[in-house]
């Protein structure tokens, strides 16, 4: 049966903390549940304990009603947010001023993969559904968001075993990943043959000696997410590749797959106050930064001559850090009449600092600032304003926010070919008639290493061009702004998902 006559619908979303914070996939929950809630939907947000302490268990989350009636303010949300040690005790005891036999739609919007054998929040939609069920007589929607996991667990994978999956009869393939036995003889062999080149693309020697063991989990992933799609009335990819690679490695699969693109409420910043923030930096040393590796953060004073190329992401090697540093290092000793200042914003540690700047030891805290963690939106728009140009490295990203508040600040990217991103930022805006990114080039067009790295001369040059040519940085971030604000906008997200939710529950009928 549907819905009853007068009766809103509610979905129960597994997300993470649900601020709006400046970029990931909290954002994309926070916005996510104010489009829901501006259209009118009732949402029961559910999210990991250990997001607000590590005290916390993995299996302990907090539930918060956030109701149509009254406009989604993430901070009086959590505070109304009730704790439970688990999903079944949430189920067992229910939620103040809330039942569950409300729920219509059951969405796991996490972005990771946790093993089946854990009673995390991850895996907890089946007894979930089974109680709604159990309540009302009828089954409710499961819809699942599949990140970009699949494409970072395939190209680990490959890499471990030295194996393209991708280009393999599929009978083949499934009998390998079905023999643990021949897994571990070839993973043996490739790591004791590669370990050299291994280590090179950032695999240290303790996460080679269990290399099989990370193989193996990968596998346990794959089967998951087939498990996932087969449980699954949808399962939502952020992109279009996204779904096609799903499709690759489940071809006799349920057809329920769909892509919705991320939105952002980042549009609504107040402009006025971003406008004054970024005066400041430009004319009071209003940014405050780590210069290089020191241990105190100080005002930074900027030249009128001065390119700013920024970098907005976590620290690790799959997001390109490494070769943003050797990009930036060419660019400031070729460049001298116009220096160069590399803005890296995000959570690096000093011990992470002092790393990265040993590619340029002598010259490193001239050029490198480190922001820190910034978790209020309107100063990393204030920051991405700033910039000229936004680097995104990635090896692999299904949707990239920082680029998408990038261009509402009106300042362009580039953009690693052959992610997720590019098509949202690159083909996306071609197939619309518009340009609004330059793309990377990768080192690897297709084999093992296929999702491996980004070219540094490539990254170099590119971010060049648009420093050189002021007017197709100004035509790439206008219409970069404009093509944002109209296509990756929360309100269109949210739409975008009821209409689906609404498809499912007719379906139902």
């Amino acid at each position: 049966m549907l819905l009853s006559p007068g009766q809103r619908p509610t979905v129960l979303m597994f997300g993470c903390w649900p601020d709006r914070r400046g970029g990931g996939i909290s954002s994309v929950t926070h916005d996510l549940v104010l489009g829901l809630n501006e259209i009118g939907w009732d949402v029961l947000l559910t999210y990991p304990g250990s997001i607000l302490s590590r005290e916390e268990t993995k299996e302990a989350i907090h539930a918060t009603h956030i109701s149509n009636e009254e406009p989604f303010e993430w901070q009086q949300a959590t505070d109304r947010a009730v704790r439970f040690e688990s999903f079944g005790h949430l189920i067992r005891e229910g939620m103040p001023e809330f039942t569950l036999a409300n729920v219509s739609v059951i969405h796991s919007h996490f972005d990771t993969i946790i093993p089946e054998e854990s009673s995390s929040v991850e895996h907890s939609y089946r007894p979930l559904v089974e109680h709604v069920q159990r309540l009302t007589g009828r089954r409710p929607v499961f819809v699942r968001t599949r990140h970009d996991d699949l494409q970072s667990g395939l190209g680990r994978l490959m890499r471990l075993t030295g194996v393209d999956f991708l280009q393999m009869n599929p009978q083949h393939r499934e009998a390998l990943l079905a023999s643990p036995s021949e897994l571990e003889r070839i993973v043996g062999e490739h790591v004791r043959r590669h370990r050299d080149s291994l280590r090179r693309q950032g695999y240290s020697d303790s996460y080679l000696d269990e290399a099989i063991h990370h193989v193996w989990f990968i596998v346990h992933q794959l089967n998951l997410w087939r498990r996932e799609q087969e449980d699954a009335d949808a399962i939502v990819s952020l992109s279009r590749s996204g779904a096609n690679l799903l499709r690759h490695f489940h071809p006799g699969g349920k057809s329920n797959l769909a892509h919705i693109y991320n939105g952002t409420s980042m549009v609504d910043c107040d402009r006025a106050s971003v406008d004054e923030r970024v005066r400041t930096y430009h004319t009071e040393a209003g940014l405050r930064c780590y210069r290089g590796e020191a241990e105190e953060q100080t005002p930074i004073e900027f030249s009128p001559h001065d390119h700013k190329v920024l970098y907005v992401g976590r620290d690790d090697h799959a997001k390109g850090v490494i070769e943003f540093i050797h990009a930036a290092s060419r660019l400031y000793h070729k460049r001298p009449e116009r220096p160069l200042r590399a803005i890296l914003v995000g959570e690096f540690t000093v011990e992470r600092r002092r790393e990265l700047c040993r590619i340029d030891p002598e010259h490193a805290s001239e050029y490198l600032l480190f922001t820190g963690w910034i978790d209020d939106p309107e100063v990393m728009l204030s920051i991405l304003a700033f910039g000229n140009v936004t680097a995104i490295p990635s090896y692999w990203d299904s949707f990239n926010l920082a680029a998408c508040e990038s261009y509402l600040a009106a300042t362009p990217c580039v953009i690693t070919e052959g992610i997720g991103a590019a098509e949202i930022y690159l083909e996306q805006p071609a197939r619309h008639g518009c340009e609004i990114a330059l793309p990377i080039e990768r080192p690897f067009q297709a084999g093992i290493n296929r999702f491996h790295g980004v070219r540094v001369d490539s990254l170099e040059s590119q971010i060049a061009r648009l420093l050189d040519d002021d007017a197709l940085a100004y035509r790439l971030g206008r219409d970069g702004q404009a093509f944002v604000s109209r296509h990756y906008d929360y309100r269109v997200m949210g739409r975008r998902y009821t209409e689906l939710y609404r498809s499912l529950l007719a379906a139902q009928n």
